[in-house]
């Protein structure tokens, strides 16, 4: 199908019966900062490994009314919040200066009270259309080859898409962990939504865009600890900053790996 030509379906969002436009699965701008030097394509992260490509994972999803809602709810803010071409990382920038909550050994913690400036509803609201988008539809590789799928489940799609339209609150069961990347290798990475390999805190899905990372779960059976380290539904909208390099390809890797 040409540019030029129209695609009519029913918008996964709003369900209506409409015009459909082109939606991407990680924001075009994530790509557009990914470039290197005089615009050579970008370096693509998936369990193949990580090679220059221009491949952008989008397909006919949504509707303009829902596209433009996920970009004012959420895309357009953290795209100006992660790491640019220009080595510039907004989201890093504040936590440096920004008291912290809490040190641990291996990253510190900081809340919303001691963050102010950081829009969490933004960020819930951008990471969690990502994922939907990711469990409601399988978004291809350059290939045609179905390389993204997630699986949160039916009956949780649907309170999330009741979420997504504004209906309803975040799900209780739902849990959302931020890290921002204080090393170099993840502040010029990205990589889309995958499942980790099952560990002892359970099955997770997360996603990598420059320098931030992102890990969801929704369901009874995550752990309480994990649930203490959300930004969502756990009282103190908890953001952690680590060197992430050690851990960005863990959603990779492949259950069966030891």
């Amino acid at each position: 199908m040409s540019k030029s030509e129209s695609f009519y379906g029913t918008c996964k969002l709003c369900l209506t019966h409409t015009k459909l436009c082109e939606s991407h699965l990680l924001p075009r701008g994530v790509y557009v900062h990914s470039r290197g030097p005089e615009n050579t394509p970008p370096l693509i992260v998936d369990a193949g490994g990580e090679r220059p490509s221009q491949h952008q994972y989008k397909q006919y999803l949504l509707c303009t009314a829902c596209e433009q809602k996920f970009n004012d709810g959420g895309e357009r803010y953290v795209l100006g919040l992660m790491s640019n071409r220009n080595h510039e990382f907004r989201l890093l920038e504040l936590l440096k200066a920004s008291p912290v909550t809490f040190k641990g050994e291996l990253w510190c913690q900081f809340s919303a009270a001691d963050t102010p400036l950081i829009d969490r509803a933004r960020l819930v609201y951008f990471a969690i259309s990502v994922f939907w988008r990711a469990s409601v539809a399988s978004w291809k590789d350059a290939n045609g080859d179905e390389r993204v799928r997630i699986n949160l489940g039916r009956g949780y799609n649907e309170e999330l898409r009741k979420y997504l339209l504004g209906e309803t609150d975040v799900p209780n069961l739902a849990f959302l962990v931020v890290y921002v990347c204080s090393d170099a290798a993840s502040a010029s990475r990205s990589f889309a939504p995958h499942e980790n390999a099952k560990t002892k805190v359970g099955k997770l899905v997360g996603f990598l865009i420059r320098g931030i990372e992102f890990s969801f779960g929704i369901g009874k059976g995550v752990p309480l600890f994990q649930r203490h380290l959300s930004l969502t539904n756990s009282g103190s909208g908890w953001i952690h900053l680590r060197d992430c390099k050690e851990y960005r390809m863990w959603y990779l890797e492949s259950p069966n790996r030891s």
